[in-house]
């Protein structure tokens, strides 16, 4: 992600792109805003203590839990 970032900015002090307009990188920013940020702290809180005690408990097989988002279980290696 920082490279393709690095390349843009690149590209824009070299003069081959052109940054949008204020009003254009306000309307996007709007697609930032995470209204269900307060409801997900605590769940990702619990989410890494239930991983700090299974890594605790068993260091090889810590990862075979399911993730919160999505619920699938880490690749095996």
């Amino acid at each position: 992600m920082f490279d393709a970032q690095a390349w843009y900015l690149r590209d824009v002090i070299l003069g081959s792109k052109k940054l949008p307009s204020r009003d254009e990188m306000a309307e996007h920013s709007q697609q930032t805003d995470y209204s269900l940020l307060p409801e997900m702290i605590e769940e990702q809180e619990q989410q890494f203590r239930d991983w700090d005690h299974h890594k605790n408990r068993e260091i090889m097989a810590y990862r075979d839990h399911g993730e919160a988002v999505p619920d699938i279980l880490a690749p095996g290696f």
